[in-house]
């Protein structure tokens, strides 16, 4: 079957480090614990008990984390280019505050038919369950699907439930569109 989906991680292919935000030390390890959450109720619960956050601490927190990716502009280029020919999905691991976040300031709603976030469905990348739902959320088969992240074990999930994958390299973004013609 032919590609009928184009699914994107968030954070390393549309979303990069903003160069101008340097995270601390504290502010970088909870950066990367975000990543992995699957309760976002017991993820905020620990990092306020572990890092004795205030509740304006917190909110400052968010902010910097927020504010602490950007646009990756040629993937968002590569993604104009083919909305409207393909189905087009997004899934995220990590806390639904930030992403809440980034999704009304990029128009998330207005760019993918579908989004899922790991913090909301208590399972992420890279079990195979995740795909599974994303791919019926486009009404789409599996194999119909090619997914796009920049971590290896998250496009391996992608392959195992029967997807096609490629692993996104910011640095070799021309790379990428030579590879992504092969499933267009």
């Amino acid at each position: 079957m032919g590609t009928k989906a184009i699914i994107f991680d968030c954070v390393g292919p549309l979303l990069i480090r903003n160069g101008n935000i340097v995270f601390d030390k504290t502010i970088s390890i909870i950066n990367g614990l975000c990543g992995k959450v699957t309760n976002e109720e017991t993820f905020w619960a620990t990092i306020r008990k572990t890092y004795h956050f205030n509740d304006s601490q917190l909110k400052n927190l968010i902010k910097i984390l927020v504010e602490g990716y950007e646009k990756n502009i040629p993937m968002w280029d590569f993604l104009f280019n083919i909305k409207g020919k393909y189905k087009i999905g997004l899934i995220n691991n990590g806390t639904s505050v930030i992403y809440n976040q980034w999704s009304i300031l990029y128009k998330f709603e207005k760019i993918f038919d579908k989004t899922l976030n790991s913090s909301l469905l208590g399972i992420r990348k890279p079990d195979v369950r995740i795909y599974q739902q994303i791919a019926e959320l486009l009404k789409v088969n599996l194999n119909e699907c090619v997914f796009i992240d920049d971590s290896e074990i998250n496009v391996a999930g992608a392959i195992s439930a029967g997807m096609k994958g490629i692993i996104y390299d910011f640095n070799k973004h021309e790379q990428f569109l030579q590879q992504v013609k092969l499933y267009l």
